[in-house]
Formats: structure tokens, C-alpha cells, sequence
């Protein structure tokens, strides 16, 4: 999962990119004077590696502070992998650097987060991904069944 903070965004400009290009199978804008919500999803089919994958995209504006927070996280059916998901993640995240780019708006990246699933129960958990690559390092115990895994 990547998150980020758009300062200053035309939110227009912002909404109609997310419609666009990211909103083939559900979009949900909710709108009241001060705040814009969103959830838009898309479903892919990347060359990278064969499966469908699914996009899901929130959006929080608080008009007030005029400030955009963006979550992005890349779902896939059994058969895709953890870094086609991340790959996903990342063309977002260039599609709305570019955007930002074009309209000088200010990026704010959160911290880069990773999911992970137990392949003995099938629970799922969102880390840090800091603290994959660190202490999750050579393995977890799952919360849910006990036993050990790799992280991947």
C-alpha cells in the first residue's frame, strides 16, 4: 500500500484523472462543502506476470486546508505476486507524480507499506515495509494459526 499528500491540488483536475484512469469497475465521490471522499477501482491486466489485478484508490480532500491524501493499494487473484502488486503501486504513484508535475502541486509521500499473506491460513496483514525488510527479515509467526513464514 502507497499513500501520499497532494498540497494545493486543483481537486477537479485530480477527480477527473481518478475517473478516467483508475475508476473501470467502481467509483463512489462523495462531496460536501468542506470534504471530498473517494474510492475508485480499477481492474488490470499487467504483461509483467499473467492474473487480473485490482487497483483500489482513496481519496480524502479537505477543502478547507486544500489538501489531498491518496491511498493506493494493488489487489491480485492467487496467481500474482507480491512485486506486481508493488509494480502497480508505483505507475500510480508516477501517473499522479506526473500530474502533480504538470500543475505543481506538492508531493508528500508516506511511508511505503507492504502486505503480507500467511501461505498456511491465508491471513492477511498490512507492515511498514521497512519492517519487512528489517525485523520481519527472515520470518514472522502469524497471528492468526501460529506458524512461521517468510515474508515475500
Amino acid at each position: 500500500m502507497q499513500s501520499f499528500m497532494l498540497k494545493n491540488p486543483d481537486i477537479d483536475i485530480l477527480l477527473e484523472f481518478l475517473e478516467e484512469s483508475y475508476a473501470n469497475k467502481f467509483k463512489r465521490v462523495k462531496k460536501t462543502a468542506s470534504v471530498i471522499f473517494g474510492v475508485f477501482l480499477h481492474d488490470s491486466f499487467f504483461q509483467r506476470m499473467p492474473g487480473d489485478l485490482t487497483l483500489a484508490i482513496v481519496l480524502d480532500y479537505e477543502a478547507n486546508a486544500n489538501l489531498a491524501t491518496v491511498w493506493c493499494i494493488a489487489m491480485g487473484g492467487v496467481r500474482m505476486e507480491a512485486n506486481a502488486q508493488q509494480a502497480a503501486e508505483r505507475d500510480f504513484i508516477i501517473d499522479v507524480g506526473k500530474i502533480a508535475i504538470d500543475h505543481n502541486w506538492k508531493v508528500e509521500y508516506g511511508p511505503e507499506k507492504m502486505a503480507l499473506k500467511c501461505p498456511h491460513c491465508k491471513a492477511q496483514y498490512v507492515y511498514l515495509a521497512e519492517e519487512v525488510k528489517g525485523s520481519f527479515a527472515d520470518s514472522t509467526r502469524c497471528q492468526n494459526c501460529g506458524r512461521l513464514f517468510h515474508p515475500e
